[in-house]
Formats: C-alpha cells, sequence, structure tokens
C-alpha cells in the first residue's frame, strides 16, 4: 500500500463506525498492524465506539469469572429435560425367554466344538478347561473340564441374582444329571454337573444339556 493511500485510509477510519466483529477482533487482538491502528486512530476520536469497546470487554471478562449457581444448574437441566425427548427404559426380557435363549445358545455351542472334536480327533489335556461359553448379556457362563479319572465335570456360573434356582440338566443317553443355580456368594451363583467317566458316551457330541 502506498504512503498516501494508507495516510488516507487512517483518516477515513475517524469517520466510520468500527463494526461489532472489528471490535472484537481487536479486543482479542487479532488484528494485522493497519487494521489495529485504523481502529485505534477511530477510538481516540469516537465515544460511541469506545463505549462499545468497553461494554465488549467488560462482558469478556464477567464470561471468564462466571460460575453458574446451583439455582441456576437445577434449572438448566429442567427446561433440558423438558425439551429433550425421554430416553426409554431398556427392555427388560422375561425370565422364561432368557432361559430359552441360553439353553438354544449353550447346545448349539457345545455340539459345534464336540463334533469338530470328533472329526480331527483331538485329544483333551486332562484338569484343564477344553470348552467354555458365555451369554451374550455376560450374565451367564458354563464351562468343561476333563478330569484326569476320565469324568467330565460342567460348570455353571453367574452373577445374575435372578438365575438362582434356574434348573441345569445334562442328559447323555439314558443318563440324565440335574442340578440348580446356588448363591455361593454375594454376588455368585454356581452349580456344576459331574458325568462319570464309565456313564458317559464316547463321543462327547451326544451329550445335551437344557438349562430352564
Amino acid at each position: 500500500m502506498k504512503i498516501n493511500d494508507l495516510e488516507r485510509a487512517l483518516r477515513d477510519a475517524k469517520f466510520h463506525h468500527l463494526t461489532d466483529d472489528v471490535l472484537v477482533s481487536y479486543r482479542d487482538q487479532q488484528l494485522d498492524a493497519i487494521s489495529r491502528t485504523q481502529a485505534q486512530l477511530h477510538l481516540d476520536l469516537c465515544l460511541i465506539c469506545e463505549r462499545r469497546l468497553l461494554l465488549l470487554q467488560k462482558e469478556q471478562a464477567a464470561l471468564e469469572t462466571y460460575k453458574a449457581s446451583a439455582e441456576e444448574i437445577a434449572l438448566a437441566k429442567s427446561v433440558l429435560q423438558q425439551i429433550s425427548p425421554p430416553v426409554p427404559p431398556p427392555v427388560k426380557i422375561p425370565l422364561r425367554n432368557r432361559l430359552a435363549a441360553y439353553g438354544q445358545q449353550v447346545a448349539a455351542s457345545w455340539q459345534a466344538y464336540t463334533l469338530q472334536l470328533e472329526r480331527v480327533r483331538n485329544s483333551i489335556s486332562v484338569d484343564v478347561e477344553f470348552w467354555r461359553w458365555q451369554s451374550e448379556d455376560g450374565q451367564l457362563l458354563v464351562y468343561a473340564v476333563m478330569e484326569s479319572t476320565g469324568d467330565l465335570k460342567l460348570y455353571f456360573s453367574s452373577n445374575d441374582p435372578t438365575l438362582e434356582g434356574t434348573r441345569l440338566t445334562v442328559k447323555a443317553g439314558g443318563l440324565s444329571r440335574e442340578t440348580t443355580m446356588e448363591r455361593v456368594s454375594e454376588s455368585e451363583l454356581r452349580a456344576e454337573i459331574d458325568l462319570p467317566r464309565r456313564q458317559r458316551p464316547r463321543n462327547l457330541a451326544n451329550i445335551l444339556i437344557e438349562i430352564g
């Protein structure tokens, strides 16, 4: 910019009120050197813009030090609740339906795993958990252990108190073993079923696990 043009721009700045955007940028020190000089020249001569700038500065200071009172917070929450759509409560699935779903899922998992064992003829390590299933909601866990004696043990565990007393059945041919979920602590239910080696089928896929 030429010197003459700069001087003319500075003179013109004296006679035009500053916009709110310019005042805010001046307050926040976001103007370049020329624009800031123009604004300063105008502010030195214009009481109106000077007062407007003072109000903006006070407004910023008030916002920076403002702390909402408990009454204001409560009022804001009340207003938000009125304008926000209510959140529907979670759908509670009846226990009977949950148990039916658990039964289908655990039986399918057991069958898929034991059939695979039969196909590939994998050996099962004794005294080590070799199969595990957990419900999608995380409320029921079932796992199996083959003991060194050849006995098969199925363990059931849950932290859902509504499952206390749930009946668990394992069938293998003419053999049927039944138990119920019992509380072992304030936060855990457990149960186990033992299938002796001489009574259980050789093919583990012929074992049926029922829940409920």
